[in-house]
């Protein structure tokens, strides 16, 4: 992609920019570390062998560092070292702010102005939502299936740790596979669940115990056709690619 964007030869027409991903279980992972490179670290994307994907699925991560469990993590909540994981998701998304000052911001040619990314998750607490009956009363049903949608700005505003501390958790958290990973807890607002039943947000904020986004849905295709709808309103489909 960033070859063809940067043909002369390509016109503004013909150019190919990724301004959705989404993902389940390790693809919310990569979608996670591909959205921040793409729009602010685009040289962490550029060798075969090297780039931050490569070097967190081959270079970082092994089974005997998977199986010994740091002193800190109870055996009883996982099989495997989620410790582990989680460093490899500071180094690789956190880590960009480690040092002083800004870190500079370079866009992918194949990266759109924002890009919405979308992480599926299980919440295994539930939120309920409620819907009236007739002729009086209402239904009540918990849902258990959830997301976790952001808009990323390819600006500076964006390129800040207290924002991608929380897509981090998001991400390490789709990608709890149950057993083998221990759950996480996200703290959400009610804001985020349009039409639920307040109760299940009490205090307005709630930490809600997730696991792997694959229990309920491995392939999210409808969760990037839910964004694709609302930022086109079914315009634009024949230039739209999947």
């Amino acid at each position: 992609l960033a070859q063809h964007n940067s043909n002369p030869a390509t016109t503004p027409d013909e150019r190919i920019e990724i301004d959705v991903l989404t993902g389940a279980s390790a693809g919310g992972m990569s979608a996670s570390v591909a959205a921040q490179k793409l729009l602010y670290d685009a040289d962490a994307l550029a060798d075969a062998y090297r780039n931050s994907l490569y070097r967190a699925w081959v270079e970082d991560v092994s089974i005997e560092g998977l199986l010994r469990l740091q002193p800190d993590e109870n055996p009883t909540h996982s099989i495997l070292s989620s410790d582990l994981v989680e460093s490899i998701s500071r180094a690789h998304i956190t880590g960009r702010y480690q040092s002083p000052g800004a870190p500079p911001i370079r866009r992918h040619a194949a990266a759109a102005a924002s890009i919405r990314l979308g992480l599926a998750l299980s919440n295994l607490n539930g939120v309920d939502y409620s819907e009236p009956t007739w002729p009086t009363g209402s239904f009540t049903y918990t849902r258990y299936q959830d997301e976790l949608t952001v808009r990323i700005d390819g600006t500076a505003p964006c390129d800040t740790p207290a924002f991608w501390e929380p897509v981090r958790n998001g991400e390490d958290s789709c990608g709890a596979f149950p057993l083998a990973f221990r759950m996480k807890e996200l703290l959400r607002t009610l804001a985020e669940y349009p039409g639920a039943s307040p109760t299940s947000f009490p205090n307005g904020t709630e930490r809600l115990t997730d696991t792997d986004g694959g229990v309920f849905e491995h392939d999210p295709v409808g969760r990037a056709k839910d964004v694709v709808d609302a930022l086109h309103e079914h315009l634009h489909v024949g230039r739209r690619f999947a």
